[in-house]
């Protein structure tokens, strides 16, 4: 809910916290990177939080079979397009073993 309403400090609170799972997700199956591509309005800090603890939530789909970027308004892919080249670094961290290990797994 923090991550759709826009409550970063929330957002950043919950993610410190060591036993909280990221890839929690909803009935629907919408994770916390499909609430926060949810808000009306980018939430680039929100999302660099999430990047930073788990880029791969990017290529988690719903039930639907939408991915979080598929729930961001037309209007602001320039913005979107503009946030992941500049954050690019934590997107090469799906290239690491661990995290290939991580996606293998839960597949």
């Amino acid at each position: 809910m923090a991550c759709r309403r826009g409550f970063e400090a929330i957002v950043e609170y919950l993610l410190q916290l060591p036993d909280v799972d990221i890839r929690v997700c909803d009935d629907s199956g919408r994770t916390v990177l499909h609430d926060a591509c949810w808000n009306p309005t980018p939430q680039l800090k929100i999302v660099e939080l999430i990047m930073e603890r788990d880029p791969a939530l990017f290529f988690i789909s719903d039930n639907r079979g939408f991915t979080p970027f598929q729930y961001a308004r037309s209007q602001h892919f320039l913005i979107w397009r503009e946030f992941l080249l500049k954050n690019m670094e934590y997107l090469q961290a799906l290239k690491s073993e661990d995290v290939i290990a991580k996606l293998s797994k839960d597949s």
